[in-house]
């Protein structure tokens, strides 16, 4: 079930690989010049830059796919806490320092 927080972050990652399209195979185009208002010089001066822009975009999307369809289903051991019964939990008198430390660490 899709949430609308779900479609949002596939439309964040969609645009994402977007950037990451232009930045990095469209830099030097008639259309990302026009649309950054830059000369072929500065373009050309600047394509590394971009690229590194891209592969960054790149990665973020990648992070936010991943994310959306494999949340949940890593598996994860189980910590000691959960697995032990609580008999093997400090037995201690309410009215002790022991107590009052163990309570100020959990």
């Amino acid at each position: 079930m899709f949430h609308l927080s779900d479609i949002f972050i596939l439309l964040v990652a969609i645009l994402h690989f977007g950037f990451m399209v232009l930045e990095t195979f469209l830099w030097q185009s008639n259309f990302a010049k026009k649309r950054f208002g830059m000369t072929t010089q500065v373009a050309a001066i600047t394509a590394n830059l971009a690229k590194n822009q891209g592969i960054y975009n790149l990665f973020l999307s990648a992070g936010l796919i991943f994310a959306q369809f494999y949340r949940g289903q890593v598996n994860c051991p189980k910590s000691n806490i959960e697995s032990s019964s609580p008999s093997q939990y400090p037995q201690t008198d309410p009215q002790s320092h022991d107590f009052a430390l163990y309570q100020a660490q959990s």
